[in-house]
């Protein structure tokens, strides 16, 4: 599985040094806005390798629980 963009050859988690993954708007910081913006895509729908948590290829509820429980631990 690939990281943030289409064309990234590096695996999840290692897009970078300022890629975080599961941080949605790219500012740096894992927290409500990130998982407002999580939420958006499952509801469309659509898919960011970013918001993938578990790398399953789906983006769904239990990317969100990951983001979560990241942002809270």
């Amino acid at each position: 599985t690939t990281c943030c963009e289409t064309n990234c050859d590096e695996p999840i988690g290692e897009c970078g040094d300022d890629a975080l993954q599961g941080d949605l708007n790219h500012d740096g910081i894992l927290n409500v806005l990130d998982i407002v913006l999580m939420v958006n895509i499952v509801l469309d729908g659509d898919y960011e390798a970013i918001a993938d948590m578990n790398g399953d290829g789906i983006i769904n509820v239990l990317d969100i629980i990951i983001l979560i429980n990241m942002i809270l631990s």
